[in-house]
């Protein structure tokens, strides 16, 4: 059935008094998800004669019990605590409509641990042609690792490949690594552990071919 939009009229003292265009909700409110301790701006926008007014309520639609003291603009600031639902009451001289419900959902804001070293990479030895694994311990949220040649601090020739705990290394003659230990809230970096090849060169053993015969 075709809506109806109806004109309210009266008359003043035998003259016809002005038309009142009753409040036509164009905007609802809309729900959002914030971080506790974060706020969010709720809207809603509607026609009608002027003027209009408005009024914010804490609570489900059409329940008037908690009024926002600050609520009586087309939008309002809000930082609740818990989840929480919001509706208007748009009105003007010839009546008022409420607006549907609009619900603030409230989520605990993820904690960041920052990092800390634990257990440093220690001083290795290795014959050389072998490996040698490195390795760190560290506490915190989400980590992220990233290893580096070099002495402590020096970022200048990062390890390709080197982001996790523990690092493999051969190098062909003494050097240092360390690592860089990061995430959303903080950084820390390990000392410098030194790898020193022996001289002693291990040769590659290689199995022995079937069905080769000597002559």
């Amino acid at each position: 059935m075709p809506s109806r939009t109806f004109i309210k009229l009266s008359l003043c003292f035998g003259l016809m008094c002005p038309i009142c265009v009753p409040v036509s909700i164009s905007t609802q409110p809309q729900s959002a998800t914030i971080t506790a301790g974060r706020s969010v701006t709720l809207s809603a926008g509607a026609s009608g004669t002027s003027p209009l007014s408005y009024q914010w309520y804490q609570g489900p639609m059409g329940d008037t019990s908690k009024p926002l003291p600050n609520g009586t603009g087309a939008s309002v600031t809000l930082s609740p605590s818990t989840t929480t639902s919001y509706w208007v009451r748009i009105s003007n001289a010839c009546d008022f409509r409420n607006s549907a419900g609009a619900i603030v959902t409230v989520e605990e804001e993820d904690i960041c641990i920052p990092p800390s070293i634990e257990a440093q990479p220690r001083v290795a030895t290795l014959d050389q042609g072998g490996f040698a694994a490195l390795s760190v311990r560290a506490s915190g949220t989400s980590l992220s690792y990233q290893w580096y040649e070099g002495m402590a601090f020096d970022t200048s020739s990062p390890v390709p490949g080197g982001t996790a705990d523990t690092l493999l290394v051969s190098p062909a003659s003494t050097a240092n690594y360390w690592v860089r230990v990061a995430n959303g809230c903080g950084l820390d970096d390990s000392s410098a552990a030194m790898v020193k090849p022996e001289g002693r060169f291990i040769r590659p053993e290689f199995p022995a071919r079937s069905g080769c015969r000597r002559r």
